[in-house]
């Protein structure tokens, strides 16, 4: 049985008798080595759940990992965390888009949130709007995966069962 390196890299894995394939990580879209036939089609997202306007020597999450360093700051909640598959070593390496602009994420993440900085002025943005943390045009899984130092077979397994998972058919607009 053939995997998804095998049966883009190997032509006999697709000849008889070996005429069974388990596809993996070519499922999202990805493979150990670049196929343009594939498209990324696995995204990681959440909804903002609060913004907060913090002043300058504020702290950030569990062990202050994050300092507010101007007059003032807002900083967006995100209800997804390491329950979720989301590394700590995520806290203040990496970022999300949110409305298209890439956020820093700042302070440790917790169990069931992280939070992103809007900088002094969120500007167009609001409660209930989109963050993506992968996937789309924004960070791809490869690279969250080397900020959290996991490959891509670990961020697509690592995204926990209380995630719940839409799926899209190509003609879909969402």
């Amino acid at each position: 049985m053939s995997n998804s390196a095998a049966v883009f890299n190997i032509p006999l894995s697709l000849q008889a008798p070996m005429t069974m394939i388990r596809p993996g990580l070519s499922l999202y879209g990805l493979s150990t080595v670049p196929q343009d036939c594939l498209v990324n089609c696995m995204s990681l997202k959440s909804r903002i759940v609060a913004i907060n306007r913090l002043k300058k020597g504020d702290t950030v999450s569990y062990q202050r990992t994050y300092e507010i360093t101007k007059d003032r700051e807002y900083i967006a909640v995100l209800p997804v965390g390491y329950a979720d598959g989301i590394p700590t070593l995520y806290s203040n390496k990496g970022s999300v888009s949110i409305k298209g602009r890439s956020y820093p994420v700042v302070g440790r993440i917790c169990m069931d949130y992280m939070m992103v900085s809007l900088g002094e002025n969120p500007g167009d943005i609001f409660l209930g709007d989109e963050a993506t943390i992968f996937g789309g045009k924004s960070v791809s899984v490869e690279k969250f995966g080397n900020i959290c130092k996991r490959i891509p077979y670990e961020v697509t397994c690592d995204i926990s069962k209380r995630v719940p998972r839409i799926f899209l058919r190509k003609e879909d607009k969402r």
